[in-house]
């Protein structure tokens, strides 16, 4: 089953359940490579529109789901796809009541002569994120985000000692409140470069990258276009069995014709380390630091422990740095918990003003696989954000509590 780089609805806040869903998935697939799941869910937020202290309002959110997949090899491919729709109702807000759903199709093909590739699809509609909400545009009405991406990607070379690689990426994401026109944002980005790989444990890679992109109602008679450029270098250490280390280094510059004020000419990177000391333990690390750029597609919390952060929305923000620490254990065949912690520090850019805001993000959950087709699971997370002295025009302090349970069922 595939993860398109895009949050779901609320049912997202239990990625202990989703963890052990993906696993019984991915057993079942094997012999059939069609599933079905039906899932409800509810969450209790202390704080729905991260308001500052003393303006909290809390509700109650019921979400409904029905998603399809398709996880299929044939011969040297595999086609990867799902379907997925939610219904959230806000027991207290229910202006905000809507409906949220989602497509990816992701396509992996390979030849006979070292060469491979693939193509993807993604299409999601969803409540925006309150939690990314700067100090310059604060909304409690319903704001639906659309995004949608597609690409494709080569590789020549195969398992040999150097491979060539390509790709293309489109990113596209609009907003249903006027509020938010300023932040919709459409780029196209290629890259070209070689990967080194001396042995199983080591690689490197050397790539260039090039971003169009632009925001076209940035001021409400004139566009924004920036310009992005990136050499990367990679690095893949696979020291032990039960270890592997990713890192990027890039030499990031980019150039906007009317946001002056978020061009960057620096180094950018990220790190992701994973270790499984035991057989029923994984710890996850995961490092950034980025430009509005790309944050402003990136570092959403991920569907389960185990993976990388997906993309998501963080506009208005001309640096950011985030770090994220993750555990799953599983207890018994039946029983998994996980936890996670992840902070992030970002420095605004907005037209009204500028600052740097820090927020702090803590999550434990448990699941229970009642059969192999039913799980239940429970999550707990906290929110805390802090800001910067002078930094009231852009951000402000706030705090959330959520407590959110699921059920779910599994048809192959």
């Amino acid at each position: 089953m595939s993860h398109p780089p895009v949050r779901r609805a609320l049912v997202r806040r239990l990625p202990v359940a989703a963890a052990c869903a993906a696993l019984s998935l991915g057993a079942a697939a094997q012999a059939n490579p069609y599933y079905l799941q039906l899932q409800q869910s509810f969450t209790h937020d202390t704080n729905l529109f991260r308001e500052r202290d003393g303006q909290e309002d809390s509700d109650l959110i019921s979400t409904t789901g029905l998603e399809v997949g398709l996880d299929q090899p044939i011969s040297r491919q595999r086609l990867r796809a799902r379907a997925h729709v939610e219904r959230n109702r806000f027991r207290d807000n229910d202006h905000l009541d809507n409906t949220s759903y989602g497509v990816g199709v992701r396509a992996d093909l390979e030849t006979v002569n070292r060469i491979s590739g693939g193509l993807h699809y993604n299409h999601e509609r969803n409540l925006a994120s309150f939690d990314t909400y700067t100090g310059s545009v604060h909304l409690t009405e319903r704001n639906m985000i659309r995004r949608q991406d597609y690409g494709a990607r080569i590789q020549y070379g195969g398992m040999s000692l150097l491979t060539l690689e390509a790709g293309y990426v489109h990113r596209d994401q609009k907003y249903s409140a006027d509020a938010f026109q300023n932040r919709e944002q459409r780029s196209d980005t290629v890259q070209a470069g070689v990967r080194y790989r001396p042995s199983d444990l080591v690689g490197f890679g050397l790539a260039g990258r090039y971003t169009r992109g632009r925001i076209p109602h940035y001021t409400p008679t004139e566009g924004d276009k920036y310009k992005r450029r990136d050499l990367d270098l990679t690095a893949t250490w696979v020291p032990t069995g039960l270890s592997t280390l990713n890192a990027r280094v890039s030499l990031t510059s980019t150039d906007h014709d009317l946001a002056e004020a978020r061009d960057f000419d620096g180094v950018t990177g990220a790190i992701s380390w994973r270790y499984q000391p035991t057989g029923k333990l994984t710890l996850n690390l995961h490092l950034v630091r980025e430009t509005n750029d790309e944050t402003g597609f990136y570092l959403a919390e991920p569907e389960t422990p185990d993976e990388p952060p997906q993309l998501a929305t963080l506009q208005e923000t001309k640096l950011i740095h985030s770090a994220r620490l993750s555990a799953t254990w599983a207890a018994t065949a039946k029983i998994r918990l996980t936890g996670g912690v992840r902070h992030v520090d970002r420095n605004i850019r907005v037209t009204d003003g500028r600052g740097s805001d820090r927020t702090t993000t803590a999550e434990l959950g448990a699941s229970y696989a009642i059969t192999r087709s039913i799980l239940f699971g429970c999550n707990v997370g906290w929110v805390q954000r802090d800001t910067s002295s002078g930094a009231a025009s852009v951000s402000y302090d706030y705090s959330s509590r959520t407590a959110s349970c699921l059920a779910r069922l599994t048809l192959n």
